[in-house]
């Protein structure tokens, strides 16, 4: 008895203290922050979705959630989503501009906040090698929440693996 009470803290104790890792804001592949606070997306649950239009035309949709972290529940955690980013070849390394493609819920903020019909958020895609299927971009914008709160999102990358 003793023994499995033993073998269940170490189990706890090593997965806990395993999703306690310190992120590292240069290395993640989905991050941005929200008015000031920074959000990472788990590395396992971001994923990048590329479909062709007619002609060099592309649409892109990125998603990334993070993990609620039960020691450490300050840590920003939800599901972002970035949502049909058009672009076409030509328009790699040019900003972009759009509105209604940024999503943020379930989240330590208790609410859902979305891109504003009114302001236009920026993005841009850096880079496109469909030899490799990985896509790069940024994005920055202004939010608003079901409430009427506003918010900034500022800093926003992704590099990540894409599917078709």
């Amino acid at each position: 008895m003793e023994k499995s009470r033993f073998l269940l803290l170490a189990i706890f104790l090593v997965v806990g203290f395993s999703s306690c890792k310190k992120d590292n804001w240069e290395e993640a592949s989905f991050r941005c922050k929200v008015n000031g606070e920074e959000f990472i997306a788990t590395e396992k649950f971001a994923t990048a979705k590329l479909q062709t239009n007619s002609g060099p035309s592309y649409v892109l949709d990125v998603d990334g959630t993070r993990l609620v972290n039960f020691l450490n529940k300050k840590q920003m955690y939800g599901e972002m989503k970035l949502n049909s980013l058009q672009f076409d070849a030509n328009e790699i390394g040019v900003e972009q501009e759009g509105n209604q493609f940024f999503y943020f819920g379930n989240n330590t903020l208790d609410k859902t906040i979305r891109s504003q019909y009114t302001v236009p958020g920026t993005y841009m895609i850096e880079n496109l090698d469909e030899a490799s299927k990985k896509v790069s971009g940024r994005f920055e914008l202004q939010a608003i929440a079901d409430d009427g709160t506003t918010y900034e999102i500022t800093e926003g990358y992704f590099n990540l693996d894409y599917k078709d």
